[in-house]
């Protein structure tokens, strides 16, 4: 009979299912050996019993009859170096007796090291071969730290901002002729947050992808996040799709802003805010690009040659880069935003075109959704910068707010998208973006008590979605209503 050659076993797993196996039949075989001891030791006591019975004298009624007196025998002096007579027979018996009990002895505590012996090499073989519990143990962990240890939220009311004073002076410029590797901030969070999956909030998100199919919404071009803030968990459905997201886009470059600031790139930070208010609150085009100008030491215009080119889209490509190294995979910044569906022109426009990578905006509701959760929790650049940030972003969701067109430049990011449906004693903070192609929100909603606190993202690049006025406000009455708003 040939002998199969051994497997080698990669799962650690399938090591311990084997060795347990050959440890479960040691034990049946252990288990053999002590019946066998059990039946030896009765069939010894048996035998001694018979012994006994044998050995011992048969009484029978005899009639004692006189005896004469025996005479005494002389005992005959032993001869000088004989021995003495030894009953053989009763000496081997004694000996037989105490070599068996030896033997049961012996085989007790062979059996009782052989179990010993397996037990401990079991134990050794699990510490060895079990595979680390490292992502568990970090989810263990994590959930009981978002039991424990209640979540940073920022304080309540958060109020929209005033119109800023011109009297901060005029956008800082930087100098062209500088090193470019000297002017470009550094996002200081560098990878994404440590957020677990929820089955609650997946149902959520499932709801609102049956609400667009429901309005006849194609779904292939919808993106949804949703974080709940308090918990850190997440639920999304295609949310890493990129997609062009309109002005969605200005939050991320305000994050910009600041970056420069921190790091003592951007000088006047004054100087910014007439631009950062319009570029947030208003959604302006105009501002927007002044500020992409202003920290990226470059201009639109006409064409370049191409190594004029080069320089130019190496500033340009700041904005991206900034993100891109912070594990926002994927992600396109650089271009501006236009008022017109028209493509951009001149240099814009070889950017636009680039044979090597078409540079052409796109981000993920993802994206959108951990950016606002980084300003949110006070993680991005700096807590102080980060609640200036959640100023700008601030909705005033009163009556009068929701209708104050003024305010907004002519663009009203209420009307039509999440702030709509939700009360006017919440804190909110969004920024909407809208063309004729598609309808794009990431909006941060919390309660005064702190009771809810969540982040939803919804980027929609259809023109079905543009024209929907409603589709919006129902998806955010319905989140509200689902975590405990109202």
């Amino acid at each position: 009979m040939t002998r199969q050659p051994r497997v080698k076993l990669n799962n650690p797993y399938q090591r311990i299912d084997e060795l347990e196996t050959k440890l479960d039949r040691a034990i049946r075989y252990i288990r053999r050996l002590r019946r066998h001891n059990h039946e030896m030791q009765r069939q010894l006591a048996y035998f001694e019993d018979r012994y006994r019975q044998q050995s011992a004298p048969v009484e029978r009624e005899v009639v004692v009859m006189p005896q004469p007196k025996p005479r005494r025998r002389r005992r005959k002096p032993l001869v000088k170096g004989a021995e003495p007579r030894i009953d053989t027979a009763k000496g081997f018996s004694l000996r037989r007796k105490r070599i068996r009990w030896l033997q049961l002895r012996l085989a007790a505590v062979a059996i009782a090291l052989t179990l010993l012996s397996l037990f401990t090499v079991s134990w050794v073989v699990r510490s060895l071969f079990r595979p680390p519990a490292t992502e568990q143990t970090s989810s263990a962990a994590a959930a009981v730290t978002n039991t424990s240890t209640p979540q940073y939220l920022p304080a309540s009311p958060l109020v929209p901002p005033e119109y800023p004073s011109a009297q901060g002076g005029s956008l800082p410029t930087l100098s062209t002729d500088l090193d470019p590797q000297n002017l470009q901030a550094t996002y200081n969070v560098t990878t994404p947050p440590n957020l677990k999956p929820s089955k609650d909030l997946q149902a959520i998100v499932d709801e609102l992808v049956n609400m667009a199919v429901d309005q006849g919404r194609p779904t292939d071009q919808l993106s949804i996040t949703l974080i709940n803030v308090k918990s850190g968990e997440v639920a999304g459905y295609q949310q890493q799709e990129l997609r062009f997201p309109a002005s969605v886009l200005k939050m991320f470059w305000m994050v910009y802003v600041y970056g420069g600031l921190a790091e003592g790139i951007l000088p006047n930070e004054a100087g910014f805010n007439v631009d950062l208010f319009r570029m947030i609150q208003q959604s302006s085009n105009d501002s927007a690009s002044r500020i992409i100008d202003a920290v990226t030491g470059t201009k639109s215009g006409e064409k370049l040659s191409d190594e004029e080119y080069q320089n130019w889209k190496r500033r340009r490509m700041f904005l991206t880069e900034f993100f891109r190294k912070a594990a926002y995979n994927g992600i396109i910044l650089s271009q501006k935003t236009l008022s017109t569906a028209d493509r951009p022109k001149g240099r814009d426009g070889q950017m636009w075109d680039d044979p090597q990578e078409p540079i052409r905006n796109k981000i993920s509701s993802e994206h959108a959704a951990r950016l606002m959760y980084e300003i949110v929790k006070g993680e991005a650049i700096s807590p102080e910068f980060s609640q200036k940030m959640l100023t700008w972003l601030a909705r005033d969701l009163s009556p009068e707010g929701k209708e104050d067109t003024t305010r907004f430049g002519g663009f009203n990011p209420i009307k039509g998208f999440f702030g709509e449906p939700l009360p006017e004693n919440i804190d909110f903070a969004s920024k909407a973006g809208w063309t004729s192609s598609g309808r794009h929100e990431v909006a941060f909603v919390k309660t005064r008590d702190g009771k809810t606190a969540y982040i939803l993202s919804v980027l929609a690049s259809h023109e079905s979605y543009s024209n929907d006025w409603n589709l919006f406000p129902d998806m955010s009455r319905f989140v509200f209503q689902r975590l405990g708003g109202s």
